[in-house]
């Protein structure tokens, strides 16, 4: 058990290393609204240019709702849930930096 509860802290110091590595950076970029794949589309965000966005997973809805931009923060508010993820825009990758499960750190690539 001792194993497991080391295993999780140190994942999660790695997941909070990747997130402030970004945060702290300056590379930033232009935002894209399409399709964002993590493990060969097994998740996806799609940010819509009509200001809504769906998150799945496993062909899964999640999460769905509205967007929006501040600095190089994406903010996915889902109404219904009255949550609200927290994503990092690096170029054409999102780094998730809060949200429900673990897709924290999970980094989600523009598909073109």
């Amino acid at each position: 058990a001792t194993d497991q509860v080391n295993n999780n802290t140190g994942a999660k110091e790695r997941k909070t290393q990747i997130i402030n590595d970004f945060e702290n950076s300056s590379i930033g970029g232009t935002f894209k609204c399409g399709t964002y794949n993590h493990n060969g589309g097994r998740s996806s965000i799609k940010i819509n240019e009509d200001g809504t966005y769906q998150f799945i997973y496993k062909d899964l809805l999640l999460s769905k709702g509205e967007w929006e931009i501040e600095d190089n923060i994406l903010y996915l508010y889902d109404l219904d849930l009255s949550y609200r993820h927290e994503i990092i825009i690096n170029g054409k990758t999102l780094i998730i930096k809060k949200s429900f499960g673990d897709f924290e750190a999970y980094e989600f690539e523009l598909y073109e």
